[in-house]
């Protein structure tokens, strides 16, 4: 397929509108005026549709290909959750507006659906509280392990070893190393974190062990069998263990990690709450906690409720920044109210390996 400068034609115009209107040159010093045109491809108005329809036709999209990333990817990207997010109401809300004075009365909608949106991810994960303040499930995942490393220092500890199971995904160690903690890898029994290598490796590092990453089921699709012994290893170095919520759809409904000894856990809404993923827009990585994090969890956009007030949801803290992803995570709000995920529900607990439940 040709460039678009290749099918440039010097000369060659698309339709222009007469206006009235100044025009940017005369408003601007003549220092910052350009002294040369710029060499911009000269086309029609049809060349140029043509041209990126076509281009837009080489994407390799979910609406019309398998789209096999891997086994964290969300496969499902439903349409009317992003017709909810784009309703007037939502999509006009400035991301600074709830910050400014007098902001909440004119933001009551929005503040509800997140303070709700926290209340269901809690219940579905067994977590104390959420924040939404990180932009993507990387973002998150780092803030995630900077609260491990709060914790540790709130304890007077400067732990430094971050312990990695070695079918971790990627972003693991780089988020470990990123927030610069030292990381020990942890082999794997038939495939799943081995609780004898676990055990060396804190006898080992004893002290310096901040926490253990997981993902559950991990990379391979296989559920972590011996977590109960795991959770148990921890504990008696009071390290912390980490949930990437990689994998979540696998035990939604099934299994809350908070209930089974993880601290804290990131979820990619875009893989478990029917977001776009990657090209397809933007992301947004809400991390949970459970009680001992309570503490260390950024105080940025949580929502609290008044019952007095007239304007009951009010932002207790405001933080740099605004609700940039706010429209993600009313597309995620959007996909918990179906009725599919309404009927996700708690079952009967799979026996583990050893004897626990998961």
């Amino acid at each position: 397929m040709k460039t678009i400068f290749a099918k440039s034609v010097p000369g060659r115009r698309a339709w222009e509108i007469d206006s009235d209107a100044p025009k940017a040159a005369r408003m601007l010093p003549a220092g910052l005026l350009r002294k040369d045109p710029p060499r911009l491809p000269e086309c029609s108005e049809l060349d140029v549709v043509r041209h990126f329809t076509g281009l837009s036709k080489l994407n390799y999209s979910v609406d019309a290909n398998f789209y096999p990333l891997g086994s964290c990817t969300m496969k499902y990207n439903p349409k009317f959750t992003e017709y909810v997010a784009a309703l007037p109401g939502f999509s006009r809300l400035h991301p600074l507006l709830a910050q400014l004075s007098r902001g909440a009365a004119c933001t009551q909608g929005a503040l509800q659906c997140l303070y709700e949106a926290e209340r269901w991810l809690c219940e579905l994960t067994g977590m104390k509280a959420f924040t939404f303040q990180p932009m993507a499930g990387a973002n998150g995942e780092f803030t995630g392990v900077k609260l491990i490393a709060a914790y540790h220092k709130a304890k007077g500890r400067n732990r430094k070893k971050m312990l990695i199971p070695d079918a971790a995904h990627g972003t693991n160690p780089a988020s470990a190393a990123l927030a610069g903690f030292e990381t020990v890898n942890i082999e794997s029994r038939d495939g799943m974190v081995d609780p004898d290598a676990l055990a060396a490796a804190i006898a080992e590092h004893g002290e310096d062990v901040a926490g253990l990453m997981m993902t559950c089921p991990n990379t391979l699709g296989l559920m972590e069998l011996y977590l109960p012994r795991i959770v148990e290893e921890l504990r008696k170095v009071d390290a912390l263990l980490y949930y990437d919520g990689a994998n979540m759809n696998a035990i939604m409904g099934k299994m809350r990690v908070g209930d089974v000894g993880f601290d804290v856990v990131h979820l990619n809404v875009h893989k478990t709450l029917g977001t776009p993923h990657g090209g397809g827009g933007p992301g947004a990585g809400p991390v949970g906690v459970g009680e001992r994090l309570l503490p260390f969890l950024p105080e940025g956009f949580k929502i609290q409720i008044l019952p007095a007030s007239v304007d009951p949801f009010t932002l207790m803290t405001s933080a740099p920044g605004g609700f940039f992803v706010f429209g993600v995570l009313m597309a995620a709000a959007t996909w918990l109210t179906t009725p599919k995920a309404k009927k996700v529900k708690a079952e009967e607990p799979a026996q583990t390996a050893e004897g626990g439940n998961a």
